[in-house]
């Protein structure tokens, strides 16, 4: 949530009462980190290392390197429309 302009950042020095003490919806958020969204899952750890090791050697993010491994393997398996 650090690089999204829409969720106040001075949550720290108070409790939030309410949903709009959180989200913002008037702020201005860049096209790049209004699309994505948060994805969560187990991953054997070595696999983990392994593929950090890999996106650090290519100087990407592990979120980009998940996102192309992602996006090839639907590409790959989603059912083709005729």
């Amino acid at each position: 949530m650090k690089n999204n302009r829409a969720y106040s950042q001075d949550l720290r020095s108070r409790k939030p009462r309410t949903a709009k003490d959180i989200y913002n919806p008037s702020r201005q958020v860049s096209e790049d980190v209004q699309n994505l969204t948060t994805l969560s899952f187990k991953m054997d750890a070595d696999l983990k290392l392994r593929m950090k090791l890999v996106a650090t050697s290519k100087h990407m993010k592990m979120a980009e390197a998940g996102q192309q491994a992602i996006r090839k393997w639907v590409e790959e398996n989603e059912e083709k429309k005729e």
